[in-house]
C-alpha cells in the first residue's frame, strides 16, 4: 500500500508540472517528444510504465506456463553544469509467475520484485557521432517479497550506453553486468550480462517502427542454461491525450536462445511513456 501511495503521489505531481509547463507555453511539440521518447539517455523528464506478458517453459515445469512483469520506471536526467547530465533510471518491477507446488498443481506468486537503479553520467551533447552517450552503475536491491520473485541478492556493477539518433534512424546500446555484493547465504550469487539492442526507424515525426529486446547471459549457469536471446519487432505511436504527450509502443519478441530448465519463449510487450521537459533546466 505505501509503495502505491507514493506512486500515485509521484504521478500527481508529475501531471501538475505538465499543467504548469503547458500553461506557461513551454510544452514541446508531438514530433520533438516523440524523438526524445526514443531516447533512452534523453534529458527529458518522463515515466515509463512496461508490461511484458511472457510464456515460458522448461524442465523444472510441466508444459507452457506464463509470467507477467510490469515495469515502473521515472527516468529523471539531474544537470551537472551545463555540459554534462546524472541520468537516474529506478525500475521498479511487480512480478507474477506461475510456481510448482508438491501436488503438481501451479500457484501464482506475486509482489514487488527487486529494485535496480541506473545511473549514469552522460554529456549533454553525446560524442561526436555518437550524440547519445552514458556510462555509470547499476544497483539491485533484495526487495522481493519472496525467492520465487527475486534473487535476494545487494548487487552492482558497470553499466555503457552507446548510440545515435537522427532523423530518420535510431540505434544503439546498452550494457549491464551485475556481481553480488551480499545477501542470503543460501541464494546463488548474481553474475549477470544484460545487453539491450535497439534499432527504431522513424516513418514519421511520431509513429516509428521498432526493436529493442533485452540479451541475458547468466555466467555462473551451465551452458544449456547460461543465455536468453530474443529478437523482436514492433512500433510506437506518439500523440496527446489531454495536455500529456503519450507514447504507446507494442513489441513481439521470440527467444532463439533459452535456458533448458526454465526460460522465456514469446515475449508481448505493451510500453506507455509519457514524459516532461527538464524541470532543472531554462
Amino acid at each position: 500500500m505505501r509503495n502505491y501511495l507514493l506512486a500515485v503521489l509521484f504521478i500527481g505531481l508529475f501531471i501538475g508540472q505538465v499543467n504548469a509547463q503547458d500553461q506557461n507555453g513551454k510544452s514541446a511539440d508531438l514530433g520533438s517528444m516523440s524523438k526524445e521518447f526514443l531516447n533512452p539517455l534523453s534529458d527529458i523528464w518522463s515515466i515509463q510504465i512496461q508490461n511484458d506478458f511472457v510464456f515460458v517453459a522448461g524442465d523444472y515445469i510441466s508444459g507452457n506456463r506464463k509470467a507477467n512483469f510490469t515495469n515502473f520506471q521515472p527516468i529523471m536526467p539531474i544537470p551537472l553544469g551545463e555540459k554534462w547530465n546524472l541520468v537516474n533510471r529506478p525500475l521498479i518491477p511487480y512480478v507474477v509467475v506461475e510456481t510448482p507446488q508438491l501436488n503438481g498443481s501451479y500457484k501464482n506468486e506475486s509482489g514487488l520484485g527487486d529494485i535496480e537503479l541506473i545511473q549514469v553520467v552522460s554529456p549533454a551533447k553525446g560524442l561526436g557521432f555518437f550524440n547519445m552517450f552514458g556510462v555509470g552503475a547499476t544497483w539491485i536491491f533484495p526487495t522481493a517479497k519472496n525467492d520465487a520473485i527475486g534473487a535476494e541478492q545487494w548487487s552492482v556493477g558497470p553499466t555503457l550506453g552507446i548510440g545515435r539518433i537522427s532523423e530518420k534512424f535510431v540505434f544503439g546500446i546498452i550494457a549491464q553486468q551485475n556481481w553480488s555484493l551480499g545477501g542470503k547465504e543460501n541464494r546463488p550469487d548474481i553474475n549477470r550480462f544484460k545487453f539491450q539492442y535497439f534499432l527504431k526507424y522513424r516513418i514519421n515525426p511520431t509513429f516509428n517502427i521498432t526493436s529493442s529486446p533485452i540479451i541475458i547471459a547468466n555466467w555462473d549457469k551451465n551452458s544449456n542454461n547460461k543465455w536468453s536471446i530474443p529478437l523482436g519487432l514492433g512500433f510506437s505511436s506518439t500523440m496527446k491525450i489531454g495536455i500529456l504527450p503519450v507514447n504507446l509502443s507494442y513489441e513481439t519478441q521470440y527467444y532463439v536462445e533459452s535456458p533448458e530448465s526454465y526460460g522465456a519463449q514469446w515475449n508481448f510487450r505493451f510500453t506507455l511513456t509519457t514524459g516532461i521537459m527538464n524541470p532543472f533546466k531554462k
